[in-house]
């Protein structure tokens, strides 16, 4: 469910201006193009019999006079729908005809007038470029919309921009375009657009795959574009004046008005600020700021022209930043600098320069600082055995070193988690780290020295050396905890003494390890030999050093320890040497994302069977059902154990069944069997909507694995199509397809008519393998696309020959779809498909510029190319190709326009630098890519540093044209880093990409590293075997044996390990590399072969099926007890939806994902070369800062699942018979089996079965009418029986008349199809079965069809809610006229409360994971609203308050507001005003709150007048929490309500919350709370329509209790909940307490109440009470006899609420337009054959239609349904349907829709003010003439806010 966050418009819906005995209703206060308005009476005013007749003349007068036409809805009630629009400026007065009289000639009308008025023409929306006021863009473009379109001839002389100085700069004025992106709100458009867009919506249909399609640049007339003709000069209060004069496009109408819309201030073009910086690592730099952007062409390369630093400095460079240039340089300390503004420097909006031109800045310093290498790390020991330090600015250094003993080794590297310093404990963002105190980390101290610094100049970076082999002594390795402390040089800093602490460790230990599972694997080596070491021992620690598990390594260097879930710590020691590793989740692994491996991302935890990843099929009988039918359900699980599939038997889990909105409305308990499958139903309700519903298995914990299902309306198809047509045309063939079709019993089309469309577009050649490879153009040209259409009628069984005129492509492919529309006599219409390519070459280029993108100046480029024919094989010959080398430049250049204007033009410039000729490569396969492993077509040397574009071409046989394009950097001589992959992964490609168990797979390693290569191989969680091998050579091979069980794959892991004695590096390391890839390993086992036989490919209805079901294994051998589910299905049906079987092999054969971790010591290894170290250790700072006849078999069985039969099990044969008999309908069904057998072994197979008649009689009439409609109701005949003759056939049709003979003769000869027709007239609603009957001779068939028979008329719903206070109540009491007298029912309620159960969202509030201050408020609401609502909720178990109170507090910041957040440091407001709401309303007495809370009121206070709290909603929140705390703000008030244009409704009831508890104006509250008032949209991030009614309600109750709209209001928040509750915790908290204050002051908290209900005269007693609290009686009624009377008596006048809830169909027939809240319209538009869109007046069966609705609000509507009922003769192109598909996609524009057979529905959340559009296409699907019925618009949860359209006659033809 989408939700917007929009105000909510809280709304009486009806403009009531006179109570009696007239009513005239409108909508708006003011008049609207689409206004209609309602006369009510108190007495009948004509009889019966007239209702929905014109009123000739109308009971209504308007003067001046709008032409239109009145209808009598009812007796009492009328509407006036004008037939043109009024006009604007004019104020209407509207009075009654004189002499108008009652039906019982009682007179009407004295005293009766009413006025209401249009608005002036003249502006009707605004907006501007501005979002800063203090700082406008110089350049601000206005857009102006108005009510008409207007003249823009000599608009400019009516614009200028003007100061507060009086500068003028003329405008410059244009009409804006779409490509302007200026919406208006639909009561801000052209008035007479909006006129004729109400009366006939019309809309272009968009075309699929329109690549072409951009943003239109018509002219909307309406709507103006103003800019200055210059630049406006600095000043304050531009504002653009506009003169009256402005004409309107037709001249009738002249803008009275001027006009000023305020811009603001144009700041001066000025340097703002000049930063100088010094840092130890970029040096001296300086930050040139500027008030606006600066010119385009002043670039980093350009700006040394502009900008002039003096004196000179060496090596000076600018870089470019926003409205900023950073100037780097060698420059010097003690020196004063200036630096000058050129006199050509210019904004990027054409401003000159004003302000100071020269600024002078210095240096100081680098503060003083210490930096180490590494926080914790280790190094070798037989290494350069150093350590430095990094400092600067500094006149010593402290250095102490403690020797730590193996033992607490860990201990202390476990204590380094608290050097770094938790931002949410106060830690400094910039200052990460903290000292350890000395005792944190115990240990005997080696060294504590001074290391005199003081020699060194400032900002001179010093490094210094520590020796270890003189801090150990005689020691080679060891754990050394070392602390370094600095003392700045005097006079610089700020106090504070630098300090760096680290934890080394010197050892020759190296370790590979790997977690695999429960187990810990680990091989240790000596870093300088590289070679294994035995005798080690290993010891795995936890969290708190306890041991875990020990081992010792054997002469391998290999140790495997368990207990691996638990362990933090890997501690290895041989001697003295030891080295700790981190485990758990902390532990370093060896990054493998990069090799494309499937990886699991599992943590260290211990894996059990239940904690095992599981694998699911989850399938149905069928993918589409209609509501009420029954849904099969079977399901096969398994476990993923280290050896595989093991069969998951005997688990429990649940099957969660969710609606097409995603809410869960089901949940079915499953048990999977012995062989780990299970089989459910789903019983589908007959009430359930279309869509799509989800099904979700849910393995407690274990997993989730998903299916769907499709509920529609729907009718099978009859038939199928097939195009015979290529997948792929040379450029020298035409583009053929051939069409056919058949009937799904067998027999074929003759008499179908086809439309096709063939849309063409420019396409991409992408082969496989061959990445790195560019193939086309750099830049894809436009895709511009052909759409072709054509129709024919099919030429017999031959069909339809397609071939149509396409333009050759050149260069690039053409991608293709052909859509073909087959309607057949059937008068049903199937859709197919089929894509095609058609080539433009007979081979394409790839072009390949190395493995990187940038280059140096001066290094050689080569350039590699291949030839590639159309299936994506390389040429096995060479081509000729010409290569291009074309320099791009990008050239920003001034251009001087008008006056003094500047203007700015980029200019791309293509020099074309080199060409030579050369030949294609001919590349070599490496696994799945192809290699070009030697040479090059050309090589370029680029001498300048540029974009590169690298074109190559060539010509085929034919003289086809190849290009392809290639795109180079070249930057300048420095080096470049492009590569981000680790230096050390390699990659291993394998020789094939699927290989069988017994097998060897050929890896090669691609890398020059010779060594001793450790190979694991891997699946899962499980190493399954290693083996060695040595590398030597470019590119060596690895062999690995593929054994059984290593299916569906497993991971080849190598590492290489070399020591740095055989390092050839300056500073010697050990050096590794390593790489991984996936091998695919089938395995035929576990596939298994099935077989669907049907004993007959053909039977009758209602004979015996027999299938033989045969599994076989891969050797064709048969497979004894393996479990077949069989079914069989309808494919009229499936075709629908483009139906797959399940296949269970790629979801059991999918590969399994690692889980065996990799981690390798020498990863972290500190390096032996200086130049290698980063610096990271920042350090810390120290210090302060129907019946057949007699005998004939009637055929009406026609289920869409034939069998479903789900544990059949395969005997010793490996066969299983099914059996069942044939349904009764002509059609194909599909046979499926699903097999499994053992653990692993899976397989699907299908067949089909057709079932025919030698006479077979087909009905064709769609799935519903109405009453009135004429039909031609049609049935296909068919003729197998081997003889010509006449068939004699017959219909009854029940619930209708024949309007000719019910019984036909028509002669057809064998094999030959033809239709009969009969003329009908529904009479009757309901059900209707009609029966058919067709004789020829000795043969029959007998058929009966459905047809849900309904009504034009439309459906109104109206809830009329009324106080019962009094002894007598009248129910219908305001109750619309048309209700009364039409066709339905009315359920009475009476209730002692309106508030249903609440315990769901106290709940949820207390059970809420909160964490920040809105949520912890949010809780506490439940104790604001708990004792007022528990008499409605029972006992309630409430959350920890003073807990909630405690940590608010804790949330306060320095400035007395709370931080969204706990540990944040800023205030937010809105957290800070909602917390004080809900504090203060839980704590009125001030006594009773904390003292924190006078702060955060000082806060709300001061932050009323800080300019940077912006947000009015947050504002007006904070007004209330004030005024409830007694400290009102009512200036504020003030302030705010004169802003009220701008604030949404939500906004405006707070403020009046406020305003009421101030004891403010009431004025202001009402004017505040007018729901008619049109308000902006709510942009609030916790908006949301609960919210928005809940303070609206939470107002209401305290203005005006009683009032009628806080009994609405209270019912429609309500509705709002979903399983009890409300979304989110602010709505539930604000619901909460706004119906607390409902309880407290509306209703009497559910006592006992007793009376009568008497309607029609007849009595019900009743009583409510606590346990009974409301009572409820439903009457049906018609016009025959309508609802009179319905009274409800209270004699003891207790608190009682009456709802009279309506559904009902109206008197009138045609229905004419009514705007109850909604203006709604539709129009139909035929699409023809060559996609134009034209009148409906001559349909055939099988045109389209496009459907456009047009709904116009001008107040938001939340969830609203806009209902759009079909006329009979037409369907819904259903999306969900491939087999429906249309030439065209006409996207979805609302947040749910349902296809339905009878109508079309959408579903908006939320319907923001303005007008909307809705398009649907649908299809003629049967000949007649009907009547559509209106489209309606209603408020789902306020039914009495509609709209209604008119009704339309559609005819169609065959």
């Amino acid at each position: 469910m989408r939700l917007l966050r929009i105000s909510f418009a809280a709304a009486c819906l009806i403009s009531v201006l006179q109570a009696a005995p007239v009513e005239f209703l409108t909508d708006t206060d003011s008049l609207e193009p689409t206004t209609t308005f309602e006369l009510r009476f108190e007495k009948p005013m004509i009889p019966s019999g007239e209702v929905g007749s014109t009123a000739e003349p109308s009971p209504l007068v308007i003067d001046p006079p709008i032409p239109g036409r009145f209808t009598w809805l009812s007796t009492r009630s009328g509407i006036f729908a004008p037939s043109e629009p009024p006009r604007l400026g004019v104020e209407y007065t509207f009075t009654l005809r004189p002499g108008l009289a009652t039906l019982d000639g009682d007179p009407v009308g004295k005293g009766f007038r009413h006025q209401l008025s249009t608005p002036p023409f003249g502006i009707s929306a605004r907006q501007t470029s501005v979002y800063d006021r203090t700082d406008i863009n110089p350049t601000p473009e206005v857009k102006l919309a108005f009510n008409l379109a207007v003249q823009p001839q000599g608009a400019e002389k009516l614009f200028s921009f003007v100061n507060d100085a009086g500068q003028t700069i003329p405008a410059t004025v244009r009409y804006a375009t779409p490509r302007d992106y200026f919406r208006v709100n639909a009561d801000a458009d052209d008035w007479m657009k909006r006129w004729e867009e109400a009366k006939s919506p019309t809309a272009d249909v968009p075309e699929e795959d329109d690549y072409s399609a951009t943003v239109s640049d018509e002219p909307q007339t309406n709507r103006l574009v103003i800019t200055p003709v210059n630049a406006l000069p600095t000043g304050s209060g531009w504002t653009l004046q506009m003169k009256p004069g402005l004409k309107s496009l037709d001249g009738s109408n002249t803008v009275a008005e001027p006009a000023s819309i305020p811009l603001g201030d144009v700041k001066p073009f000025t340097l703002t600020h000049v930063t100088p910086t010094n840092f130890i690592n970029s040096r001296r730099s300086v930050t040139l700021e500027f008030s606006q952007p600066i010119a385009p062409d002043i670039t980093a390369e350009t700006a040394g022209t502009f900008l002039t630093v003096s004196p000179e400095v060496p090596n000076l460079r600018f870089e470019e930043g926003w409205r900023a240039f950073v100037v780097r340089g060698d420059f010097e300390l003690g020196k004063d600098y200036t630096v000058t503004i050129g006199k050509d420097v210019i904004s990027a909006f054409g401003q000159p320069y004003d302000g100071e031109r020269s600024r002078t800045f210095s240096f100081s310093p680098v503060a003083p600082r210490l930096y180490l290498p590494e926080i914790t790390g280790h190094q070798m020991e037989f290494g350069s055995r150093t350590f430095e330090a990094l400092s600067v600015n500094l006149r010593s250094l402290r250095v102490v070193a403690k020797l730590v003993s193996p033992e607490n080794a860990a201990t202390a590297l476990a204590a380094f988690k608290n050097y770094d310093k938790p931002w949410d404990a106060g830690g400094d963002p910039d200052e990460p780290y903290q000292p350890l105190p000395e005792d944190a980390i115990p240990g005997e101290i080696l060294s504590d020295q001074t290391i005199d610094l003081s020699s060194h100049a400032v900002d001179e970076r010093v490094t210094t050396t520590l020796d270890w082999t003189q801090i150990l002594g005689n020691r080679r390795t060891g754990v050394i905890f070392l602390t370094i402390e600095g003392e700045p040089l005097e006079g610089l800093g700020d106090g504070r003494r630098p300090g760096a602490q680290a934890l080394m460790q010197l050892t020759d230990l190296g370790i590979l390890w790997k977690k695999a599972g429960a187990q810990l694997r680990a091989t240790v080596f000596s870093m300088e030999s590289g070679t294994p070491l035995d005798g080690v021992s290993f010891t795995l620690l936890d969290e708190a050093r306890e041991t875990l598990s020990t081992a010792t390594s054997d002469d391998e260097g290999f140790a495997e320890l368990d207990r691996v879930a638990d362990a933090q710590w890997l501690v290895a020691r041989k001697g003295n040497d030891v080295h700790v590793v981190r485990m758990g989740e902390g532990a370093v692994e060896l990054p493998t994302a990069a090799f494309g491996i499937p990886l699991s991302y599992r943590g260290w935890a211990s894996v059990s069977d239940d904690d095992a990843p599981r694998r699911a099929l989850l399938f149905t009988d069928r993918p589409l059902y209609r509501a009420g039918e029954t849904v099969h359900v079977k399901g096969i699980v398994r476990r993923l154990d280290d050896d595989g599939l093991a069969i998951e038997a005997n688990r429990l889990a649940t099957l969660h069944v969710s609606n097409p909105r995603g809410d869960e409305i089901e949940a079915i308990q499953v048990e999977t069997d012995a062989r780990g499958s299970f089989d459910t139903q789903i019983l589908l309700d007959p009430g359930v909507g279309p869509g799509r519903y989800g099904l979700r298995l849910e393995l407690n914990g274990n997993g989730s694995f998903y299916d769907e299902l499709l509920v529609a309306e729907y009718q099978p198809n009859a038939f199928e199509v097939d195009i015979a047509m290529r997948d792929r045309f040379t450029p020298q063939e035409k583009v053929r397809a051939q069409v056919t079709a058949s009937y799904l019993f067998g027999a074929p089309l003759t008499q179908a008519r086809a439309q096709w469309t063939m849309k063409v577009v420019r396409d991409q050649f992408t082969p496989e393998g061959f990445y790195g490879f560019q193939f086309g153009f750099w830049e894809a040209p436009e895709q511009a696309s052909l759409t072709v259409r054509g129709e024919a009628t099919f030429d017999g069984a031959n069909g339809v020959s397609i071939e149509p005129e396409l333009p050759t492509p050149k260069s690039l492919p053409s991608r293709g779809l052909l859509t073909v529309e087959t309607t057949d006599i059937n008068q049903q219409t199937v859709t197919e498909t089929h894509a095609f390519t058609q080539d433009a070459s007979d081979f394409y280029l790839g072009v390949s510029l190395g493995d990187r993108m940038v280059y140096r100046v001066g290094e050689p480029i080569d350039v590699s190319v291949v030839a590639v024919d159309p299936k994506g094989q390389p040429l096995d010959r060479t081509v000729p190709v010409k290569v291009e080398w074309i320099h791009r430049r990008f050239d920003t250049v001034r251009v001087q326009g008008a006056g003094d204007a500047i203007s700015f033009r980029t200019e791309t410039h293509n020099d074309t630098l080199a060409t030579t000729n050369g030949a294609t490569l001919l590349p070599i396969k490496e696994g799945t890519q192809w290699k070009i492993r030697d040479g090059a077509t050309a090589t370029f040397t680029p001498e300048k540093a540029g974009q590169y574009l690298v074109r190559v071409t060539a010509k085929d046989l034919h003289g086809n044209q190849a290009i392809s394009e290639g795109i180079v950097f070249v930057s300048g001589p420095d080096a470049i880093a492009w590569d981000y992959r680790h230096p050390a992964q390699v990659d291993l490609v394998s020789d094939k990409t699927d290989y069988l168990p017994g097998e060897t797979a050929r890896v090669m390693v691609k890398t020059p590293i010779d060594g001793e290569a450790t190979i694991t191989i891997e699946r899962g969680d499980r190493v399954l075997r290693t083996q060695r091998a040595t590398l030597s050579g470019n590119a060596p091979v690895l062999e690995i044996p593929l054994e059984a069980g290593d299916g569906p794959n497993v991971i080849v892991s190598m590492v290489v390990i070399r020591g740095a004695a055989d390092s050839t590096r300056k500073f010697k390391m050990p050096e590794y590399r390593y790489g991984m890839c996936e091998l695919r390993v089938g395995d035929p086992v576990t596939k298994l072969n099935v077989q669907v036989e049907p004993a007959r490919a053909q039977v009758e209805p209602g004979e015996p099926i027999d299938v033989t079901l045969c599994v076989l294994d891969s050797n064709g051998k048969p497979v004894p007890d393996a479990e077949v589910t069989f079914f069989a299905i309808d494919d009229g049906i499936i075709s629908l939806t483009g139906y797959e079987r399940p296949m269970p092999g790629p979801i059991f054969d999918a590969p399994i994902p690692l889980g065996v971790k990799t981690g390798l010591t020498l990863f972290q290894l500190m390096p032996e070369d200086p130049a290698e170290l980063e610096f990271g250790n920042k350090g810390y700072l120290i210090g302060g800062g129907g019946l057949a006849e007699g005998g004939m078999k009637l055929r009406d069985d026609f289920p869409g699942t034939a069998a479903w039969m789900p544990s059949l099990i395969t005997g010793d044969d490996g066969t299983v018979r099914a059996t069942f008999p044939a349904p009764d309908a002509l059609t194909r069904y599909r046979l499926v089996a699903v097999a499994q057998a053992a653990a692993n072994r899976f397989g699907s197979g299908e067949s089909a079965i057709s079932i025919a008649k030698p006479l077979m009689l087909l009905p064709s009439v769609g799935q519903f009418g109405n009453v009135g409609d004429q039909l031609i109701a049609r049935a296909v005949v068919r003729n197998d029986t081997g003889t010509d003759g006449e068939v004699e056939v017959t219909l009854h049709p029940a619930n209708a008349r024949s309007d000719g003979p019910t019984t036909t003769r028509i002669a057809v000869a064998n094999g030959e199809t033809k239709a009969v027709d009969f003329p009908v007239t529904l009479e009757a609603m309901g059900e209707a079965t009609w029966s058919w009957s067709a004789k020829l001779g000795n043969f029959s068939d007998h058929v009966v069809s459905k047809l849900h028979i309904g009504s034009a008329m439309v459906l109104l719903r109206e809830t009329v809610l009324s106080d019962l206070g009094k002894k007598t109540n009248d129910l219908l009491a305001g109750v619309n006229p048309q209700l009364l007298e039409g066709n339905g029912t009315a359920t009475f309620t009476v209730a002692n409360t309106r508030l249903s159960s609440l315990a769901a969202s106290f709940d949820y509030l207390r059970d809420y994971e909160y964490t920040c201050a809105e949520q912890t408020a949010s809780r506490l609401a439940t104790f604001i609203a708990a004792d007022s609502l528990q008499p409605c909720t029972g006992k309630l178990e409430l959350p920890d308050r003073e807990a909630a109170i405690d940590r608010l507090a804790s949330m306060q910041t320095p400035d007395g507001g709370l931080a969204f957040w706990p540990g944040g440091r800023d205030s937010s407001l809105f957290a800070s005003a909602y917390a004080a709401t809900v504090l203060t309303l839980l704590m009125p007495s001030p006594e009773e709150r904390p003292m924190w809370m006078n702060s955060l009121y000082e806060f709300l206070s001061s932050a009323l007048r800080d300019d940077a709290h912006t947000d009015s909603g947050d504002r007006a929140l904070a007004l209330y929490a004030l005024a409830l705390a007694g400290q009102a703000e009512p200036s504020y008030h003030e302030l705010l309500y004169q802003q009220r244009s701008e604030l949404s409704h939500e906004t405006r009831a707070m403020l009046a919350l406020a305003v009421l508890e101030s004891d403010g104006s009431k004025k202001m509250v009402a004017n505040l709370l007018n729901p008619r008032t049109p308000a902006p949209d709510d942009v609030s991030l916790f908006g949301s329509p609960a919210r928005d009614r809940a303070i609206a309600l939470l107002a209401w109750t305290q203005y005006k209790p009683k009032a009628a709209e806080v009994a609405a209001l209270t019912k429609e928040l309500l509705g709002l909940r979903v399983n009890g509750r409300w979304a989110t915790t602010q709505d539930n908290a604000w619901a909460l307490i706004a119906l607390a204050r409902y309880a407290d002051a509306v209703e009497q908290r559910g006592k006992t109440v007793s009376g009568t209900l008497v309607v029609r005269d007849v009595t019900t007693p009743f009583t409510v009470d606590r346990e009974q609290p409301s009572h409820s009686v439903e009457v049906a009624f018609d016009a025959t006899q309508p609802l009179t009377s319905a009274t409800v008596n209270n004699p003891d006048k207790g608190a009682l609420f009456g709802e009279a809830r309506f559904v009902v169909r109206p008197p009138v027939g045609d229905q004419p337009r009514q705007d109850r809240g909604f203006a709604v319209s539709r129009s139909y538009q035929k699409i023809d054959a060559d996609g134009r869109l034209t009148s409906i007046d001559d349909l055939r069966v099988g045109d389209r239609v496009l459907v456009t609705l047009r709904v116009e609000t001008q107040r938001v509507g939340h969830f609203v349904a806009i209902d759009d009922p079909l006329p009979a003769v037409f369907e819904a192109v259903n999306p969900d349907f491939r087999s429906q598909a249309v030439g065209g996609v006409v996207p979805a524009t609302a947040d749910f829709q349902e296809v339905r057979a009878d109508r079309v529905l959408y579903f908006c959340d939320v319907l923001p003010p303005g007008a909307h559009t809705f398009q649907y296409l649908a299809r003629v699907r049967s000949a007649g003439n009907v009547m559509a019925g209106a489209t309606k618009a209603e408020q789902m949860y306020r039914p009495e806010r509609f709209g209604l359209g008119e009704t339309t006659r559609i005819v169609s033809r065959e």
